[in-house]
């Protein structure tokens, strides 16, 4: 599958080193991976794509077979113990590998495209049915990927045969001339909620597959808790520049457990920072009871401050960062979640 945008970062033999699925996932995490895994074995393969250091879906496929989930991570694991190959991993774009968490049912379209026109009848066609995915579109002269969310297109990816890729409206002009001239074939695929919600399967099989640690006594237990507390507001101030107090808090209670102040910066927002439980609580609550559905990350913006949160599940725990405007909201934002997924790494 060609993914335009995408940034290759390393290749590894399977036959010259070995490397195991727990390993991979590990990896993943300590970097703070946006991006996929693929993995050749001979006439299978594997995918394994990766949020902000979390592994969030995985695909498997051998002939006409397709698995997807924990099913697809057991057999990439099995593949990895004994078989050679090759693991390709690439960095993806944000926006891109936010639709890949959920990615489904991808097909060919049996209308071959012929020309832009034929291009602009299928994106009214798909914006009509208010569909949410991915349309790939593959030339002789390069290959196209557009991105689909609720119909509208949300942005163009053109990569050219030598790698070089161009977005939005550049993109878009260089696929719709290409297509003029020589035409192309389309993939679908859809963005689906069960898919997008299995990744609490994928990370459930991970956690099972990785070696079980000692039982530490209860007090030591609580302090080592504390201790990557204390790590995580750390590196929150040491990662965002803009940032004015970050906190992590019990979701029950909203009793704040960890705090680091920047200065005298927080005393201009008064107590905003201690609304932050009352306000996740309340956000995600609502979403729960409404949509059946969790809360991953809330933003909110004023004229002089910017907040974001980060909901922890697995530790019923929340993570809140106020910081001044001097950065763009979807920076702190992305900085905040990838060190939200190394905690929650850490505690598990």
């Amino acid at each position: 599958m060609k993914f335009p945008g995408s940034k290759r970062l390393y290749e590894v033999d399977l036959a010259l080193r070995k490397i195991s699925l727990a390993e991979l996932a590990r990896s993943s995490e300590q970097v703070g991976l946006t991006g996929l895994a693929e993995l050749r074995f001979g006439g299978a393969v594997g995918m394994m794509f990766f949020y902000l250091g979390a592994a969030v879906n995985a695909q498997f496929r051998e002939g006409s077979e397709g698995y997807h989930g924990g099913e697809a991570l057991s057999r990439i694991g099995k593949r990895l113990a004994g078989a050679e190959g090759a693991l390709v991993v690439y960095e993806l774009p944000l926006d891109l590998a936010h639709l890949l968490r959920g990615l489904s049912r991808r097909r060919r379209l049996e209308t071959r495209l012929g020309s832009r026109r034929d291009l602009e009848r299928l994106l009214e066609a798909l914006a009509g049915d208010q569909h949410t995915g991915t349309l790939e579109v593959n030339t002789a002269a390069g290959a196209g990927l557009l991105l689909l969310v609720n119909g509208r297109l949300s942005n163009v990816y053109w990569e050219t045969p030598d790698g070089l890729t161009h977005e939005k409206g550049e993109g878009r002009r260089r696929l719709d001339a290409i297509l003029d001239g020589s035409g192309g074939e389309a993939l679908l695929s859809e963005f689906s909620q069960e898919v997008w919600r299995a990744r609490d399967e994928v990370q459930g099989f991970l956690r099972e597959s990785r070696p079980i640690a000692e039982t530490a006594p209860p007090e030591q237990a609580a302090a080592q808790e504390q201790a990557l507390r204390e790590e995580l507001v750390r590196e929150i101030d040491e990662g965002v520049p803009a940032m004015v107090q970050a906190i992590v808090f019990d979701l029950p209670t909203g009793a704040i457990l960890a705090r680091r102040v920047r200065g005298s910066a927080s005393m201009r927002h008064g107590f905003l920072p201690d609304r932050i439980p009352v306000v996740a609580r309340m956000v995600r609550d609502a979403v729960a009871a409404e949509q059946r559905d969790e809360v991953e990350l809330l933003e909110l913006s004023t004229t002089r401050a910017e907040m974001a949160i980060a909901l922890v599940p697995s530790t019923l725990e929340g993570v809140g960062l106020l910081a001044d405007r001097s950065q763009p909201t979807a920076q702190v934002s992305a900085v905040l979640m990838r060190l939200v997924r190394g905690y929650a790494a850490r505690r598990r």
